[in-house]
């Protein structure tokens, strides 16, 4: 029998590890594994780690060559966002609970009252989503190339290394693309994502921190060794002072910020598969400290990327450390934390991606044919997944269209950016009620546009120079992305407020805004009941659901009040409307 080589090892492997992933979330959902660990809060806590994508695992080294100390701005910015939980998170938590919203589109219907901002949100978030997507393939993919690289190889074998960097980018795109539909499609909570997600932040940080051990216990001997090797190159330390890189640290704070609650990827996990307040209590000190330990090994695995000489850039030092030093088994390891962090912000995302475009795309053009259907449930479930399936095709897809040269860190900033244009409408549910619908969809287009044509398109074209009236020259592309967020963003708020100060809310709009900024997000609305019985309310379902589906949520729908059905008391049935109303959301949007 001829032995493996070493492509078809790390293809084996490969399989494996989702071999591995599919059996924890399959137990999972089986109730094998025991339900106290499964709802634990403290598990729950562990899978927001999936904030930790690709390029927090391995980009992150190449952050702090490029920016020193500023790069710390990535775990002050996300951490932030959790200290400041009982503030931001927990309000949110207690809306999206409350009116089932399970997205950020979702979120910005609610309390803006208008569809069209669904349907504008979905599309920018998605637009925002395929570079961190594309981000998550090559690095698995650049991986994959560096632990099979032969010095010089002859052409036979370097065709063989790229056939093998894209056998295994679509081996992650299916793998993403059947794990995802597998156990992140249907309606229920899905508590095997959220294990599997658990048991991957536990891989990320052990395999990070092993390397960062290796780092400065085997390649420089200690604290002391350490010691004497900055002596000996104070241009490292000089490096972290004064980085290459020119940047505002405010606004790397700002992007790390936004990325940890507008991200489709964090919003779900944290918010919308979230049930319990208990999770963000200990996330608030949880992540921080989760972020903390994270953050330790990056600056020992930079400097012994450059004491050992690795070939590969910066950002690929976590695996190149291991790899110079010929420890295969820690290599192993830290290649399986990098697949890890990629695996969880790309199933995450893609559900997140799926659920909204569904909600505010596919749903309400499908609309007249649901009267007619035995199995709405089955029905949005397979949307669901064949929206999955090409989300995560439209990220390999953006891959390709890449320009060879754009780094992890480069793809990251790029999506940072964009998602940071839904930050000032974020905050406003729950801080401006007197913001409205026309600020919010003239901030966002504003700062969508600026960041689309002096960032993204550049970025996939090329283009390096906008010439403007008056010979004002407007430099483009990622190694501007300061000057362009600052821009972007700051014209998104000054439209955001001169727009909602100059125009008038309507009375449902003001309504909602009123209960969105309560103090416990979920008083009560009265409005006009024109039913006399729960059978009369299931009439009024059955046109748009069905009679099947319309006397299952009802049932659904008394079971969650513990009401009976016989109960015809105007309160009884105001209570039943608005549970019916937030279980439809939770199934079809909030639109």
């Amino acid at each position: 029998m001829l032995p493996l080589s070493e492509d078809q090892i790390l293809l084996l492997g490969s399989c494996a590890y989702f071999g591995v992933l599919f059996l924890v979330a399959w137990l999972t959902d089986r109730t094998t594994l025991p339900r106290a660990l499964t709802d634990s809060p403290l598990l729950h806590m562990l899978a927001l780690g999936v904030l930790v994508s690709a390029w927090g695992f391995y980009g992150v080294v190449d952050l702090f060559n490029q920016y020193g100390y500023g790069a710390l701005s990535y775990y002050m910015g996300a951490g932030g966002l959790f200290l400041f939980a009982p503030q931001i998170l927990m309000p949110l938590l207690r809306l999206t609970r409350a009116y089932q919203l399970n997205s950020l589109a979702d979120l910005l219907v609610f309390r803006y009252r208008s569809p069209f901002v669904g349907v504008m949100a979905t599309g920018c978030m998605l637009l925002c989503a395929l570079p961190l997507l594309a981000l998550q393939i090559q690095a698995v993919a650049d991986t994959a190339l560096i632990i099979s690289y032969r010095p010089e190889p002859p052409m036979a074998t370097r065709q063989n290394l790229f056939a093998l960097h894209d056998r295994l980018a679509w081996l992650f795109c299916i793998a993403t693309i059947l794990f995802a539909g597998l156990f992140g499609a249907k309606r229920e909570r899905h508590r095997g994502l959220i294990v599997v997600m658990a048991l991957e932040s536990l891989i990320k940080l052990v395999a990070l921190c092993a390397v960062g051990f290796f780092a400065l216990h085997t390649v420089f001997g200690g604290f002391d060794g350490l010691e004497k090797w900055l002596s000996l190159h104070p241009e490292q330390l000089e490096t972290l002072y004064h980085p290459t890189a020119n940047s505002s640290s405010h606004m790397l704070v700002t992007l790390f910020f936004s990325t940890a609650i507008v991200l489709p990827h964090m919003f779900h996990v944290g918010l919308a598969e979230n049930t319990r307040l208990h999770t963000l209590r200990l996330a608030s000190w949880g992540m921080p400290l989760y972020l903390l330990c994270l953050s330790l090994p990056v600056l020992p695995i930079l400097w012994a990327g450059f004491e050992l000489g690795t070939a590969v850039t910066p950002e690929y030092f976590v695996l190149g450390v291991p790899l110079a030093a010929g420890h295969v088994s820690l290599s192993a390891l830290a290649y399986l934390g990098g697949l890890a962090a990629a695996v969880g912000t790309t199933v995450v995302m893609a559900i997140a991606l799926s659920t909204m475009c569904l909600n505010h795309w596919l749903l309400p053009l499908l609309h007249g044919v649901f009267g007619g259907m035995v199995d709405l449930y089955g029905l949005i479930t397979w949307l669901r997944r064949s929206l999955i399936a090409l989300i995560i095709i439209g990220g390999y897809l953006f891959y390709r269209a890449l320009n060879i040269g754009q780094t992890l860190t480069d793809l990251a900033i790029l999506s940072f950016i964009g998602s940071l244009q839904f930050l000032p409408g974020a905050f406003a549910v729950l801080y401006s009620p007197r913001a409205n619908r026309q600020g919010l969809v003239a901030g966002l287009c504003a700062g969508m546009a600026v960041w689309v044509g002096c960032l993204l398109l550049p970025t996939l074209l090329g283009w390096r120079l906008l010439l403007l009236p008056w010979d004002i020259a407007l430099r483009l592309g990622v190694e501007n992305w300061s000057q362009l967020a600052a821009l972007s963003f700051g014209i998104n708020i000054a439209l955001f407020v001169l727009v909602s100060r100059s125009t008038t809310q309507s009375a449902d709009e003001q309504r909602i805004a009123e209960q969105c900024t309560t103090e416990n997000g979920a008083r009560p609305l009265r409005l006009t009941l024109d039913v006399r019985s729960v059978g009369e309310i299931e009439m009024r379902l059955t046109p748009a659901l069905g009679a099947d589906i319309a006397a299952q949520e009802v049932k659904r729908a008394l079971a969650d009040l513990n009401q009976t059905a016989d109960d015809a008391r105007p309160y009884a049935l105001r209570r039943l409307r608005e549970r019916l109303e937030a279980n439809l959301s939770g199934l079809m949007g909030a639109a």
